[in-house]
């Protein structure tokens, strides 16, 4: 079973997320925060992070920072969730490990879980 690793602050958003996608049968590890997040990549090695940028204490980027996703988890794959375009953040997130970034009002859950499906087959 695919690992699917949510890292959401805001609760309705997470507990969107963690619903679509263990009904589309993922085995889903929510995260309510950046450092939670940490803890459970380390211990679940997930196949797919779904990271909000901007959370309080620890940023998404700090996040990918502290993680370096390309190097502790190599085949995994991280979408980050954001409502900010900011072509900086975008290219630092992209630069850190992101492989999608894509703005919250655009997609719902069920079209991100839809985008990693899509990432998944493609790999």
């Amino acid at each position: 079973m695919i690992k699917v690793l949510l890292v959401e602050d805001d609760a309705s958003i997470l507990n969107a997320y963690s619903f679509i996608f263990a009904k589309k049968g993922y085995q889903v590890y929510p995260a309510s925060t950046a450092r939670e997040g940490l803890a459970l990549a380390a211990e679940q090695r997930p196949e797919v992070i779904v990271l909000d940028m901007l959370m309080p204490q620890m940023s998404g980027l700090d996040f990918l920072r502290q993680l370096q996703p390309k190097t502790t988890l190599p085949n995994s794959k991280v979408v980050v969730m954001s409502n900010t375009e900011s072509p900086k953040i975008i290219e630092e997130a992209t630069g850190l490990g992101a492989d999608r970034y894509l703005l919250k009002v655009d997609h719902t859950p069920g079209a991100v879980a839809d985008v990693v499906a899509d990432m998944l087959a493609q790999s």
